[in-house]
């Protein structure tokens, strides 16, 4: 969508902000375009009409998680727009900061305790009603031999550059592994460019 047409959406829908200046930001997500609305405000707007499901669920289930011990995305606004399918979009505060990756955290070790910190608050949260783990997860959350058909493949790729042998017993012996606990929430995609750092710590969780 070009930046006029979304100055256009907001002055319809949140006409509060139809001044702000707009600028797309480049994203590797396949799901959602992502805009900056002035300095303080994020747009995410779904890119086809499959992803339309998922921002809705993103928008019901984001604000139960406001209170866990990282920043993660606060909703100020929920909206509808038309594409010939309809879909719900979401304005978001703007969470200032880097990327999570090596270079932008001076302490590892803090880091890692404070990702686990928040993973261990994200599992305390209430799951009655939540969207189930399977294929409208993307199989995030299912059983982990169920995902061999590929994670199998894939490390034979890599044989020329990882112990394949190692890594193949540790694929089996997680497999192996059974939640016998309740359910849980879970983030499905805990990579570098979904967290966030500032002032080399670990501050925040995205997607």
């Amino acid at each position: 969508m070009e930046d006029s047409a979304v100055r256009s959406l907001l002055s319809r829908v949140a006409p509060q902000w139809a001044d702000l200046p707009v600028q797309r930001l480049a994203s590797s997500g396949t799901d959602n375009a992502i805009y900056r609305l002035g300095i303080k405000l994020l747009l995410r707007l779904p890119r086809r009409e499959a992803a339309a499901d998922l921002i809705a669920k993103e928008l019901d289930w984001l604000p139960r998680f406001a209170d866990l011990p990282l920043d993660v995305p606060r909703l100020r606004f929920r909206g509808t727009i038309d594409f010939g399918w309809k879909s719900d979009f979401g304005i978001f505060d703007w969470m200032e900061g880097d990327i999570a990756s090596p270079r932008n955290i001076a302490d590892p070790l803090a880091a890692a305790l404070a990702l686990a910190n928040f993973l261990n608050a994200l599992h305390l949260v209430e799951t009655e009603g939540a969207p189930p783990a399977g294929e409208g997860n993307h199989r995030r959350g299912v059983a982990l031999d169920a995902l061999s058909s590929v994670t199998l493949p894939a490390i034979d790729i890599l044989a020329d550059e990882i112990d394949a042998d190692a890594a193949i017993r540790l694929w089996k012996r997680a497999c192996a592994t059974v939640h016998r606990g309740p359910s849980v929430w879970l983030h499905g995609d805990l990579k570098a460019d979904n967290l966030i750092a500032r002032n080399g710590r670990l501050t925040g969780v995205l997607d």
